[in-house]
């Protein structure tokens, strides 16, 4: 595939996800219409990924071929071979620091084990009984109620 090709084809992703942002905002198409974008442009960036990585994989295999023919070094192909794992792994650390950075921080939801929740008081019981069946059973999302 030719750069021009690669080039019309992200492009053709991105406007689908520059598309879909409006209609998923508006809710102008139904929830198919939306789910149709999307998968259309995760295909296309699917196919993207796959034909670039290809393209850096032969690079790097005609360098090791050309170390087993005697005709390349083994620290060409060594070193292409770190780029390409080098740029994958910078490439994929980098996208989810970005998101992680966009997305910041939510607090975290209170427990219901939290000082909060254990200093309510128990409803008052009419029988020793029936406090007794209260004391045993759980509080709902309480792992530590019966402990």
């Amino acid at each position: 595939m030719s750069f021009s090709q690669t080039v019309v084809l992200g492009a053709l992703a991105g406007f689908t996800i520059f598309l879909g942002l409006p209609f998923g905002r508006l809710q102008l198409l139904s929830t198919r219409g939306r789910v149709a974008l999307a998968m259309f442009s995760v295909g296309v960036l699917a196919f993207l990924f796959v034909d670039v990585l290809s393209h850096g994989f032969a690079i790097v295999e005609k360098a090791v071929t050309g170390y087993k023919d005697g005709s390349g070094s083994f620290g060409h192909a060594a070193a292409l071979a770190a780029i390409l794992g080098g740029g994958f792994a910078l490439g994929t650390a980098g996208l989810a620091t970005i998101e992680r950075r966009i997305r910041g921080t939510a607090p975290a939801p209170p427990s219901c084990c939290s000082a909060k929740g254990a200093t309510r008081s128990p409803p008052p019981a009419s029988s020793s009984r029936g406090r007794d069946r209260r004391a045993r059973r759980a509080r709902p999302g309480c792992a530590t109620a019966n402990t």
